[in-house]
């Protein structure tokens, strides 16, 4: 028998009476099957008998075989390389490229087809096509990935039901075509489940049709119309203007008032707005499980041992020894102290012969000269055989593998279960690995970590999920499952669909794409899923940001539709407080005793930073909130770690040459920006990381001019890089480090490198800004003369005064921050006071605060924030 049965979400599927001796169950997902399992045993179902699997799934297991990707990935930058001449090609060309051919292969095209695809680039892509193709089909290989026929031919199920689909790719149609012929050769039961019989859809009328055609019969069953049925009062869709995540957590908190948290699903059309949610929830006090891969500790410390044998820099021997897994046979605490103390740039530049007092006690000693020994013995080859590169890092798992498979002979419930199954994926990693022989006679260290890491990101670990956290999942993947409390998020502008966009995805070549099946519009597929959602929801909560910046097609199509209301929402104060047991005095920033000691306690045990006393005087709870309790930003955190980086990076490159330089060499310049990027040659590189070293080089370049027309002029060379301080002001210890001291005898001008803005004297004068005073305090409590005090704009290519000293440095130009030797101790005395007051304020408990809270990343947390007017 072989029969669609074309049903609404309203009726259930007759499993009974469907299911065989032997069933199988074929659905969209992992999570389908997850939901479909749970409902059925929810019903008592007897499920005995019954297997459950993806297409995904049944592929694997019955396809040709198929090359890993890195394979594809080797054999495709070699071919693009010899074939495609005339054309530049970089790695991100052939990334771009091979899910091209990805996307040829699941559509079973061929080299003739790509030809048809307007443009000159598509003539070279079918050549380079058509020789990948031959290249594995010569190595017995098949690209395709073709069902093998025998192998579905010999399932052991009598019942087979595929259920959920709204379309079928070439593989799953091959699939069914085969089980079609099963079905009147040997009587077996096939039925397709189409439970979206509730709406007109060009869609599934095709599909039926094709069906239909390889011999299927239609039984359908009464039909609904979605838009009668759906009840529009159980519906809402609220947009806030101001503030997204506050209108998010507002309304999860009211409904877990009342709800549990099973009650409650959430599904997303924006995985990175699911992220966002996830991060934040912490602060909220509430969790969220979010599908996701997590790294074991075994996984985690392997990386770091790969980096250490690139590149032993400082950072990287610091964190080869505290790796627990490949233990050195010293006190690591000892040997990394000692590291941490002792001045080098890499390990080689560790030189004990040259060193005449090392301060450090006996057993200190010991352990540094042995600790460094034992560095320093481990050697690698920069260049070998690929065997040789598997065998040296076979051997150095063979520790960890004793120590993981000793813990869990006692503990077979032991955590160290996930880095065992990191491991056994590993081994199969280096088998994958064996493979490179074709390629490489012999390979740098460089080339061969990379593809390792390649390999390694292929590891998926699921993360282990929280019970009663609140699930975020995509929509796809929640078939067949009711909704008692559905919410949808990111179908704002924040919703991200599957189009490509890239230089083979042209406007010019989408029609002919389109008719080849590689470029398809999933509107229809998901609209139908949508509407499914919402029919088997008690009550829908839409939430959105600012309508002006728009919303998806999908969200626009609903509401019209459906003729919803958008409401604007303004801010909801129902996140929650940071101290549950606690309370603040009405508008009102003073703490009560009662928590005074705990709060008193966090600060005295850690010192000071030169930029803390800035913060602390704009807004202590800020300073309580950012520096005290590290609770992180709420606002632009992957913008605000992009540009840390960069700012590194260019302290460093400016370091490194102030050091090897006295005047300007742009190819010096490059060569630095390079070694500190540790991207090796300029020419390897591809066209976008080319593009951002000549941007460093450019952003570079016109600052150190600028610079040493200072240097120049006054005669200060830099001497001093990154020099860390520690002085105490009425107690209190003060942390700092200077960029750069340029010293002229016992004078000195202190240097503070900033991205793009800098600070103003006049916030100095207004005793705002901490950062240079301190400095300057700091230097001169060693007997340091203070001539200057500047901020680098790197960025702007400028450098701004803030002091500068008439005893010692001439009045040459009109600017206000001149001052004697007899001013600058007076105005820092005027800091140490001012430091002095503001500490002791928040010790009494008064966190009084003069800031507008205008530009506040902690509005959504801070207990005062109902009188923000902002």
């Amino acid at each position: 028998m072989k029969k669609i049965i074309f049903r609404s979400p309203r009726d259930d599927l007759d499993f009974e009476n469907l299911k065989g001796e032997k069933t199988l169950v074929v659905l969209p997902s992992q999570s389908a099957i997850n939901f479909y399992i749970r409902d059925m045993l929810r019903r008592g179902m007897d499920i005995n008998k019954t297997e459950f699997e993806t297409f995904d799934g049944l592929g694997r297991r019955n396809r040709a075989k198929r090359p890993d990707g890195i394979l594809k990935y080797l054999v495709l930058s070699k071919l693009m390389k010899e074939e495609l001449g005339n054309f530049k090609i970089f790695p991100e060309t052939v990334d771009l490229v091979l899910d091209f051919f990805d996307e040829l292969a699941e559509n079973y095209l061929g080299p003739r087809d790509v030809e048809k695809i307007p443009g000159e680039l598509f003539v070279d892509l079918a050549k380079a096509f058509e020789s990948y193709v031959n290249y594995f089909a010569d190595k017995g290989y098949d690209i395709y990935g073709r069902v093998k026929e025998e192998s579905i031919r010999a399932s052991k199920f009598d019942s087979i039901i595929i259920s959920g689909f709204l379309e079928f790719g070439k593989t799953e149609e091959e699939i069914i075509k085969i089980l079609s012929d099963l079905s009147e050769k040997e009587g077996k039961n096939i039925f397709i489940d189409l439970p979206f019989n509730f709406m007109e859809s060009d869609l599934l009328h095709g599909l039926i049709k094709k069906l239909e055609t390889y011999g299927f019969v239609l039984d359908e069953k009464e039909s609904i119309d979605y838009k009668r049925e759906i009840d529009r009062d159980k519906i809402k869709v609220l947009s806030s203007k101001d503030n997204f995540y506050n209108l998010f957590f507002s309304k999860v908190k009211l409904l877990l008032k009342d709800e549990k948290v099973s009650d409650l699903t959430i599904l997303s059309g924006s995985p990175i707005l699911s992220e966002i949610i996830r991060g934040r929830g912490r602060i909220q006090g509430l969790e969220f499980n979010i599908p996701r891969k997590e790294r074991s500790l075994l996984e985690r410390e392997f990386v770091a041992l790969l980096d250490y044998f690139l590149d032993k820099s400082k950072a990287n021997t610091l964190k080869r020894v505290r790796l627990s897994y490949f233990p050195l046979p010293v006190d690591v605490i000892n040997l990394e102290s000692s590291l941490m103390s002792y001045n080098f740039k890499n390990l080689g530049d560790i030189d004990f012969s040259r060193q005449r007092d090392l301060r450090l006690n006996e057993g200190e000693l010991d352990d540094f000269i042995k600790g460094v020994d034992l560095l320093k013995n481990e050697k690698i080859s920069p260049r070998e055989e690929v065997s040789y590169y598997l065998e040296f890092f076979k051997n150095y798992l063979e520790s960890p593998r004793g120590k993981i498979e000793n813990a869990l002979e006692r503990d077979p419930e032991s955590p160290l279960i996930r880095d065992q199954r990191f491991l056994e994926e590993l081994d199969d990693v280096f088998i994958k690995m064996e493979a490179l022989r074709e390629f490489y006679k012999s390979i740098d260290l460089y080339d061969f970590v990379l593809i390792l890491k390649k390999y390694m990101e292929k590891i998926r670990l699921d993360e282990v999920q929280n019970l009663e956290g609140i699930e975020i999942s995509s929509q796809a993947s929640n078939y067949y499952r009711d909704f008692k409390n559905l919410i949808l998020i990111g179908y704002d502008e924040t919703y991200q669909d599957d189009k490509r966009s890239n230089f083979i995805y042209k406007q010019e070549s989408q029609e002919v794409m389109e008719e080849l099946g590689l470029v398809k519009d999933n509107f229809n597929r998901d609209y139908a899923y949508l509407i499914y959602d919402i029919l088997v929801a008690e009550k829908l909560l839409i939430l959105c940001s600012d309508r002006d910046k728009g919303f998806s097609k999908l969200l626009n199509s609903l509401i019209l539709d459906l003729d919803l209301e958008v409401e604007e929402v303004k801010k909801i104060y129902e996140t929650d407080k940071l101290y549950r047991t606690r309370e603040v005095k009405e508008n009102s920033y003073l703490i009560d005793a009662g928590q005074l000691g705990e709060i008193n306690k966090k600060i005295s045990e850690r010192p000071y930073s030169v930029t803390d006393f800035d913060i602390l005087k704009d807004c202590p709870r800020r300073f309580l909130f950012e520096r005290v309790y590290r609770i992180g930003k709420l606002e632009k955190d992957y913008e605000d770690r992009f540009y840390i980086d960069a700012g590194e990076k260019y302290h460093k490159v400016l370091e490194t040459y102030f050091k090897q330089e006295e005047g300007f060499d742009e190819d010096k310049l490059l060569k630095i920006i390079l070694e500190v990027e540790n991207l090796g040659d300029f020419d390897d590189l591809s066209f976008f990381d080319k593009l951002s070293v000549l941007n460093s080089q450019k952003i570079l370049g016109d600052y150190i001019k600028k610079d040493l027309e200072g240097q120049a002029k006054y005669g200060y060379k830099p001497a001093y890089f990154e020099e860390g301080f520690e002085t105490e002001i009425n107690g209190l210890r003060i942390r700092g480090r200077i960029d750069r001291i340029d010293v002229l005898g016992d004078k000195e001008i202190l240097m503070d490198y900033k991205r793009s803005g800098v600070k103003k004297k006049k916030e100095i004068d207004e005793l705002k800004s901490f950062q240079m005073p301190l400095y300057a305090i700091a230097r001169k409590k060693l007997g340091k003369k203070i001539s200057m005090a500047n901020y680098g704009s790197i960025k702007r290519g400028e450098i701004a005064t803030v002091i500068k000293n008439s005893e010692f440095l001439p009045k040459d130009d009109k600017g206000r921050y001149y001052m004697t030797d007899e001013d600058l101790s007076d105005l820092l005395n005027k800091f140490e006071a001012e430091i002095v007051r503001l500490t002791s304020n928040i010790r009494s408990g008064d966190y009084e605060s003069t800031s507008d809270c205008k530009n506040c990343d902690y509005l959504e947390i801070c207990e005062n924030k109902e009188s923000f007017n902002g």
